[in-house]
């Protein structure tokens, strides 16, 4: 009798309420506990262990924490989730929107500001996907949409605070075009909630660069360069506000210029430019500089796989040769003859006597991709629209993000930044 007692309550309690422990991080810096019912609703505390603090007892109050937010919910009290734990409620009903493949429009959320910018600087509604092939998409910063959202973009430098109610085809996007040295951040808070990546990296879910060579479809006249070689009196030119960066561009500049002559513009030399306004700042100072110089130092402030910057599109724009110095496989990126690679040298000194040795007709040989490429800026919103349109996503598959469960190490592993400390000795 007390067996067949103690059975029915087992499978009472089984069939109305079923426990779920998943553990999503093998260093146990994550774990997962969620309650699932018969409505196929399931609560999911997911703990993030703080590594800045080894202290047992702020464990515990995190968890202590997450359960009074939990219970904020369920009495219908709005509550913010603490930096270190996420509560969300994990909701596959069948009536919410799919993904699916239809033409439906899809809504993009601005989770967290950027830069203190509550709709990135892209716009809101609909108008900014009026060019896009793919234009069925919106952008809203309303918070009380979320069930709406297919994608929620979270932006790098912010405190990760996530949605309460979580739905299981939305995206949760982080969105970074920086190296992990200017965010300096562990990225820790984001590895187990975050599914797709939004990067310069090319192993990233979307693929963002800076710039994007494009070819012309038609066929075109050998380029011209406009400026004579003649009246380019001077050999370098370098443009450049941080004097301590990661990459140690500036060690490397400043043994180049004992052998070449280098003028630096911005917070680390003698010159100043004035910047425009609107569109591409930079333009009057290298509508400027091309007039008087030869080369460009494009030298990148971190070198990570697959970084490079305005600091290489700037002078592409121009007819200025650019010296780069970074992570990225250039030759994959850039047309061939498109510019000067540091790595290509055993010294500082013998790039120096490279460029000043160059004849006017080597000079304009790196010109002539200019007759079959140009320079392409990649329009975000486009990008994000097709993806949520034309992409596995779309057709119904999951999105898996780039690594497992530890997105900081991700981040930082791609980034190398002792290259000009492995020159020095060769100076």
């Amino acid at each position: 009798m007390f067996v067949r007692r103690l059975s029915k309550r087992v499978l009472y309690v089984a069939g109305f309420l079923l426990f779920c422990v998943s553990v999503v991080s093998l260093d146990c810096h994550f774990w997962t506990l969620c309650l699932c019912n018969e409505s196929h609703s399931l609560f999911c505390l997911n703990y993030t262990k703080d590594t800045h603090s080894s202290s047992k007892r702020h464990a515990k109050d995190d968890i202590v924490a997450s359960s009074k937010v939990r219970e904020g919910q369920e009495n219908g009290k709005s509550s913010t989730n603490s930096r270190n734990i996420a509560v969300t409620r994990t909701d596959d009903s069948h009536s919410l929107p799919s993904n699916g493949t239809s033409s439906k429009r899809k809504l993009i959320l601005f989770w967290t500001p950027k830069l203190e910018a509550d709709d990135w600087t892209w716009g809101l509604g609909s108008d900014p996907f009026r060019a896009c092939e793919y234009s069925q998409c919106e952008f809203t910063k309303d918070k009380s949409r979320v069930d709406e959202a297919v994608m929620l973009l979270f932006y790098c430098r912010e405190e990760p605070h996530f949605p309460v109610v979580r739905h299981s085809h939305q995206l949760y996007a982080h969105f970074s075009r920086e190296p992990p040295y200017q965010v300096k951040d562990d990225y820790s808070m984001y590895s187990a909630a975050i599914n797709m990546t939004i990067s310069y990296r090319r192993d990233g879910n979307l693929h963002l660069p800076y710039f994007e060579m494009a070819k012309y479809e038609d066929r075109r006249d050998p380029y011209r360069p406009r400026i004579a070689f003649s009246r380019k009196s001077k050999d370098v030119v370098w443009m450049t506000s941080n004097c301590q960066p990661e990459s140690k561009r500036n060690l490397y500049a400043d043994e180049l210029r004992k052998h070449i002559g280098i003028d630096v513009y911005g917070r680390c030399g003698n010159f100043s430019c004035k910047l425009g306004t609107g569109g591409n700042i930079y333009e009057p100072c290298f509508s400027r500089f091309e007039e008087q110089y030869k080369f460009y130092l494009s030298f990148e402030n971190a070198i990570c796989r697959d970084y490079f910057t305005e600091k290489l599109s700037n002078p592409m724009n121009s007819e200025l040769v650019p010296i780069v110095l970074g992570g990225a496989d250039y030759d994959l990126e850039l047309p061939k003859h498109s510019f000067i690679n540091v790595g290509d040298f055993r010294s500082p000194k013998h790039l120096a006597r490279f460029l000043s040795s160059m004849s006017e007709k080597e000079y304009y040989k790196y010109f002539e991709w200019k007759s079959e490429y140009f320079v392409r800026n990649p329009s975000i919103q486009c990008k994000l629209c097709e993806f949520l349109h034309r992409s596995a996503y779309a057709r119904g598959e999951k999105v898996h993000p780039p690594y497992v469960n530890n997105y900081t190490a991700w981040m930082y592993d791609s980034c190398d930044n002792s290259f000009v400390d492995s020159m020095k000795s060769k100076w």
